[in-house]
């Protein structure tokens, strides 16, 4: 059951995980001028969707742009709908389907979100991501298998939330051979997803970190062919 009560404004912080994801959900001028008068006219009508972090902060997952304008007007109370029985993966999924469904995206953005969904959410199903982030299924699992090397789904949840084995696989039972290559797919498959994030992060560094790191890349390389 959801605890809604009303809460001062200057009491309430952005959520790391809203942080992560909100420069991917930017609002137009216009947008924002129209939001701000809908607020003044009417108040917030949508409490903000908040939880309480290990310090006793009270963060939201949603709504930065609703208490911004907040702070503008001077408003002292707002109300905010508490999920602490959220695990931290959940607050963020919720962080980045909450603003989905309050953002006109771009192309560009669309994918954008699709490669957060697919990290965030690997076992769902590239039907229910491409729904999310308005793009065709196909153009989703292209850029899952772009991204991971494999389509690394053993199971995939779909858009109702059901499991469902991933299409073309026998019922028979694999032979320890195809088991074992199956593994060896998929712990090759979760290197090139991690190397990904790794290469995506070198890419926002310095010239100095961007040297360093790869450095410790190459020792560790080094490391596990001694090892192995």
């Amino acid at each position: 059951m959801r605890q809604i009560q009303p809460y001062s404004v200057n009491k309430l912080e952005i959520s790391q995980e809203l942080a992560a994801v909100q420069q991917y959900f930017p609002i137009s001028e216009y947008d924002r001028e129209k939001l701000k008068a809908d607020i003044k006219r009417d108040g917030i009508r949508d409490p903000l969707k908040v939880y309480t972090d290990k310090n006793g902060k009270v963060c939201i997952l949603a709504g930065a742009n609703r208490l911004e304008i907040a702070k503008e007007l001077n408003l002292q109370t707002i109300d905010v709908d508490f999920y602490n029985d959220l695990k931290p993966a959940a607050r963020k999924l919720l962080a980045i389907n909450d603003n989905l469904a309050r953002r006109h995206l771009s192309p560009k953005q669309k994918k954008i979100i699709a490669e957060l969904l697919l990290k965030e959410s690997p076992t769902a199903s590239s039907r229910s991501i491409g729904k999310k982030a308005g793009l065709s299924h196909k153009t989703v699992e292209s850029m899952r298998k772009k991204s991971t090397g494999e389509n690394t789904q053993l199971k995939r949840i779909g858009a109702d939330g059901r499991q469902r084995k991933l299409p073309g696989k026998s019922k028979k039972k694999q032979s320890g051979k195809k088991q074992s290559t199956y593994i060896d797919q998929r712990l090759i498959a979760d290197i090139n997803r991690k190397m990904f994030d790794i290469v995506k992060e070198l890419k926002k560094a310095n010239d100095k970190t961007r040297v360093k790191a790869i450095q410790v890349l190459k020792e560790h390389i080094a490391k596990l062919k001694r090892m192995f």
